[in-house]
């Protein structure tokens, strides 16, 4: 399977493992950012820079608008991941590989949990801009969706295609707007192709330090062993 690799960088300074972790697969790898890129990390992958209209799931919109059909194109699947993510297995490649025979879409560590509070958003039809919304709202309560982690997943190109990207994301800097476009894709998603095909990594492949919660709309600390640990070296070496 042929891949490429979407970093949304931000913590440039903090989180520097990943992009030496990154250099093997370098081209296959884009980096965008609001922020400017550090020249060593655009001296060794291709890197473009956007003025920030609307955080991680805007810049995702723009990455696959503007290379589609170019430097991502002719690829099996899409990995996206925010630089904050930590490569526990550096064999990840080959694990999404192993599960997208089977399946369309590969969140990372964070659990799949299955959502029937779509509705709860308040005018939630302003932020959708076709028409598979107002169908879906016509036959909501036999509707049932699963999250997927916009801060890393996999997902196949053809799949992403028929989705027409993220076209339907509301594109807002703040995380309760981060968190509306992630349930959008989400339930835009399963919508048309069902939660079947969708399966999450374990914690020994990727992991993210944050992840946004659906309770308030809050980032929220990823409390696995491995963090707990990071931690407790900051604090006391």
């Amino acid at each position: 399977m042929n891949y490429k690799i979407i970093v949304a960088g931000w913590y440039f300074e903090d989180y520097r493992k990943l992009y030496k972790d990154l250099l093997r697969f370098k081209n296959n790898v884009i980096v965008a950012s609001h922020k400017k890129i550090p020249l060593d990390i655009k001296k060794n992958f291709k890197c473009v820079e956007y003025e920030n209209f609307g955080g991680v799931p805007a810049l995702y919109n723009k990455v696959w608008t503007d290379f589609k059909n170019s430097f991502l194109s002719e690829t099996d699947y899409l990995l996206f991941m925010h630089d904050d993510t930590i490569i526990k297995n550096i064999r990840f490649i080959e694990k999404i590989k192993e599960l997208l025979i089977n399946f369309d879409c590969v969140s990372n560590s964070q659990e799949l949990p299955v959502f029937n509070n779509f509705m709860t958003i308040k005018n939630l039809d302003k932020y959708v801009k076709s028409d598979w919304y107002e169908k879906l709202n016509n036959n909501y309560d036999n509707f049932r969706y699963k999250i997927i982690d916009f801060r890393c997943f996999a997902i196949k190109y053809e799949i992403l295609d028929k989705l027409n990207g993220f076209e339907d994301l509301y594109l807002g800097k703040n995380l309760r707007d981060t968190n509306i476009s992630l349930r959008l894709f989400s339930a835009k998603y399963s919508y048309f192709f069902g939660c079947e095909k969708m399966v999450s990594l374990t914690d020994n492949w990727l992991e993210s330090e944050y992840f946004i919660t659906d309770k308030n709309d809050s980032l929220k600390k990823n409390k696995s062993p491995y963090n707990v640990l990071k931690t407790l070296k900051k604090l006391f070496l």
